[in-house]
Parts: structure tokens; C-alpha cells; sequence
């Protein structure tokens, strides 16, 4: 974001519409299309194994996938890609397993939405890329992270919940972060929230009880 829009936050949104920033309050990525429920259930590519992705295209998990046996229970390495857990849960066996869902090498404009559970792996997610959303998801009994972030750029991560996470919900960072409306209880009431470093991060609106370390983010252009 540069330093007009960092400057102009505090402005109406018809404002922000002159100078031509994007509204921090929309959870959605720029240009990322967010699919229709219904249609997208009817085109997506049926997913009943934990597999890596490797083409473009709407996936649905159609079954729950445990246990998830290696490295992870699905691995996102293409971009345009949007996997619906439509319900169903992603489970591994805790420290046999690394993470539930991943984006392998960075990617762009993927999506990874709820209602759905990911349990029992070491880390829920570990996002690299651009234009990613997650939402509506739970993420429980993670012995290190919820959501780990790496080198990202414009993601929105909302609505999700966090139960029983070691370390921490969201660790990580990246440019142009949007993290609102999620719930964390971490498995010790010592462990944190989110960590956080990077540029035009906004965190809002979440809910979180039992941590030591609520909300912890460094860096330049940041919002709390």
C-alpha cells in the first residue's frame, strides 16, 4: 500500500474511492472472485483423497480425509485454485503429520474456505503466495501453529476459529494482511495470538481469550 492510502485510512470510504486505495474493511482480495456456493458445489472436481493439486479449478472435499498419512493432507501447487471443505474434516496424526493444507511455492489468487475442520496435524496451514483467502475454517489441536505465513502478499484470513493451538494462531508476515473475525483459545493459556511483521497489516475485530501474547505485530504501516 503506498503512503497516501497508509495516510488516508482514517478517511470515509468515498473518500479512499478518490484516491483510488482499496478498502481495508473488505475482507475479499483484490481481483480474487469469490465463487457462488451453489454453483461452485456443482462444477467442483470431486476431492476424496488427500492428494497434492496440481491444475487450476474449484475442488470439493466430498468426504471427511483421515487419517492423512506424509507430509500433508492437501497441497495446493497451482494458482486460480479454490478448495471447499464443505464440511468435512482434514485429519492427521499430530507430529506425523506437518500441516493439513499448504500452498507448495507460493501461489496466486487461491482460496481455502469453511465450513470445515483441520485437526491433529503440527501446523493447520502454510500460506505462500499472492491473492489468498481462508475462511470460515477450524483449525484445532495444532502443537505449533494455526496459520503460518510466508512472504504474502494481499491475503485475507476471517472467520475462522482456532482451538487448542501450541504457539501460535497466525505467525508469519507478509504485505497487505487482513486478519478479522476469528476466534482463538490456544491449548495453554500462556501461548499467543497472532505474531505478526510486515507492511499494511490490519488486524480487527477478533475474539481472543486465554492468551499471553493477545496481538503482536512489527513493522511499518500496521493497523490494530
Amino acid at each position: 500500500m503506498n503512503s497516501i492510502c497508509r495516510s488516508a485510512l482514517l478517511l470515509p470510504l468515498t473518500a479512499l474511492a478518490v484516491l483510488g486505495c482499496r478498502d481495508l474493511s473488505d475482507p475479499t482480495p483484490a481481483d480474487l472472485a469469490v465463487p457462488d456456493a451453489a454453483r461452485a458445489r456443482d462444477d467442483a472436481i470431486p476431492l476424496r483423497s488427500c492428494m497434492i493439486i496440481t491444475q487450476p479449478g474449484t475442488y470439493r472435499v466430498v468426504e471427511d480425509l483421515r487419517p492423512c498419512q506424509g507430509h500433508g493432507a492437501v497441497e495446493i501447487r497451482a494458482d486460480d485454485v479454490t478448495v471447499l471443505l464443505n464440511g468435512h474434516i482434514l485429519s492427521g496424526r499430530g507430529f506425523e503429520n506437518f500441516y493439513g493444507a499448504a500452498i507448495g511455492g507460493g501461489g496466486t489468487n487461491i482460496s481455502i474456505l469453511g465450513p470445515g475442520l483441520i485437526e491433529d496435524f503440527y501446523m493447520g496451514m502454510r500460506l505462500g503466495g499472492t491473492h489468498l483467502l481462508v475462511s470460515g475454517v477450524t483449525i484445532q489441536h495444532a502443537p505449533d501453529f494455526g496459520i503460518e505465513l510466508v512472504n504474502v502478499t494481499d491475503v485475507r484470513i476471517t472467520n475462522n476459529r482456532f482451538s487448542q493451538v501450541n504457539y501460535a494462531a497466525i505467525i508469519g508476515g507478509g504485505t497487505d494482511i487482513v486478519i478479522s473475525g476469528n476466534e482463538v483459545t490456544p491449548s495453554d493459556p500462556g501461548e499467543n495470538g497472532f505474531l505478526m511483521g510486515g507492511t499494511g497489516i490490519v488486524v480487527r475485530d477478533n475474539h481472543l481469550r486465554g492468551v499471553g501474547g493477545a496481538i503482536v505485530v512489527s513493522g511499518t504501516g500496521n493497523t490494530i
